[in-house]
């Protein structure tokens, strides 16, 4: 199956590649907190993540690949 003309495996792969290099990298991009300051939107981005991350995880558990 293709998502935007790239197979959808790749589009997996790579998101979560993405996803864990920016989790990696909020405490270096993320200069509010630093300051004591919440920052909301680091903190909707992370969890939007790991959302993603869950949820192609379950899929790709379930979801049988012949069909």
């Amino acid at each position: 199956s293709y998502i935007l003309g790239i197979e959808g495996e790749i589009v997996g792969v790579v998101g979560f590649g993405v996803g864990g290099l920016f989790l990696l990298l909020i405490p270096f991009l993320d200069r509010r907190t630093a300051r004591g300051e919440p920052s909301h939107l680091f903190t909707w981005i992370g969890i939007a993540i790991i959302v993603y991350m869950i949820v192609l995880t379950y899929l790709g558990y379930t979801v049988s690949p012949t069909k």
